[in-house]
């Protein structure tokens, strides 16, 4: 739209004003002019927003595949997982980074649209999500296997979901000092 504003633009002053481009034009007034660049500048920073936002799921989704992965080849380590069972859990652990991408997009569709972002409802949601893991992971484990497990998650407060502590995990707000949120 800028480009289309200043060819139109450019065309008036270098001749006549009425046929630019061999297209009659409507001359635009200033007022005409503000809100044609006001829409060209919103729309690019609409893309810029856009674009960013693409970035940041991008890379979120490349760090929680790298967790996966580290979360996974720990755990077939430490639980003597066989073949199935790490089949089972790849599906678990990836079904809750769908829930887990689905509450993180519902919260931040919710904030843009002027509404509160809940931090307390956003640790429960996270909890029940654990919790609902956890169940799940115990119907693929063995009964050897689950004391393994247990003492694998009171090392590592976020399960399945790896992170760490001071990410929101138990005990706690976490966030790392981000002022003024509860």
């Amino acid at each position: 739209k800028v480009d289309d504003a200043m060819k139109r633009l450019d065309g008036v002053t270098a001749g006549d004003p009425s046929a630019i481009d061999g297209e009659n034009y409507e001359i635009p007034n200033a007022e005409q002019v503000e809100n044609i660049v006001a829409q060209a500048i919103l729309s690019e920073q609409e893309r810029n927003d856009r674009e960013r936002r693409e970035r940041r799921e991008k890379q979120t989704e490349e760090r929680m595949e790298r967790m996966r992965k580290r979360t996974m080849d720990t755990l077939t380590e430490k639980l003597k997982l066989d073949g199935q069972q790490v089949a089972k859990l790849e599906v678990v652990m990836n079904d809750a980074d769908k829930m887990r991408q689905d509450l993180m997009t519902q919260m931040r569709k919710n904030r843009e649209a002027g509404g509160d972002f809940d931090w307390t409802e956003m640790r429960k949601s996270f909890e029940d999500m654990g919790k609902q893991m956890d169940e799940q992971v115990a119907g693929v484990l063995r009964n050897d296997q689950r004391s393994a497990y247990d003492e694998y998650k009171s090392e590592n407060p976020w399960g399945l979901f790896g992170g760490g502590r001071g990410m929101m995990g138990r005990g706690g707000r976490g966030g790392g000092g981000r002022g003024g949120r509860n």
